[in-house]
């Protein structure tokens, strides 16, 4: 077995700990979040240190803002996908991205597959399956993510983020969300860029 390049290694689980971090800031939230968000802010760095500062909102704020029929949904098929055709083919996709790769959100985000925090996760767990590919040497995994990762920030997660952000800092301007959700555009353009 081949050592994977140290510093490529670390940088994908620094991503995949990010993917995670954003993810669970999007969650409904639950006893240990906190704690949870706070190791993964240290593990991060950089700008998403800033989250250390914030404090997240109680539920009924998830619920006013994020959950169903809050005023900013947190789910892909609200802001792109055909709106006469249905969301089906929209969720569909997702979902199938979801078993290529033998994903389950239901073990832990009990939402809709297009959900932003589900989408984050998988990311996270994509990047994570990554770097086990990078540890154990193994060229043929290693490019099937990449292969999914970039067809699926592109097809789905970098389509819609942008417009998710804006709605949010449009109806809940200073809440936890709206902060959190400028913070991983913020990573995300330099992470891409």
């Amino acid at each position: 077995m081949n050592m994977p390049d140290e510093k490529k290694f670390h940088d994908v689980l620094t991503t995949s700990a990010a993917f995670r971090l954003f993810s669970l800031c999007f969650q409904h939230p639950r006893p240990g979040r906190q704690r949870e968000l706070e190791e993964l802010c240290r593990e991060v760095g950089g700008p998403a240190n800033q989250l250390l500062a914030l404090s997240p909102d109680k539920e009924n704020d998830y619920h006013f803002i994020l959950g169903a029929g809050g005023v900013c949904s947190p789910c892909e098929s609200e802001y792109v996908g055909d709106r006469l055709g249905g969301k089906g083919p929209l969720m569909a996709d997702v979902a199938g991205f979801y078993r290529a790769f033998s994903f389950d959100h239901r073990v832990e985000i009990n939402e809709s597959v297009d959900h932003i925090a589900v989408e984050l996760s998988f990311l996270s767990y994509l990047n994570f399956k990554k770097a086990y590919a990078l540890f154990r040497g193994n060229p043929d995994e290693l490019r099937r993510c990449d292969d999914a990762l970039d067809k699926f920030r592109e097809q789905h997660l970098l389509l819609w983020i942008g417009p998710f952000n804006e709605r949010l800092h449009a109806s809940a301007p200073d809440s936890f969300y709206a902060r959190a959700s400028a913070l991983m555009c913020e990573y995300f353009s330099r992470a891409t860029s």
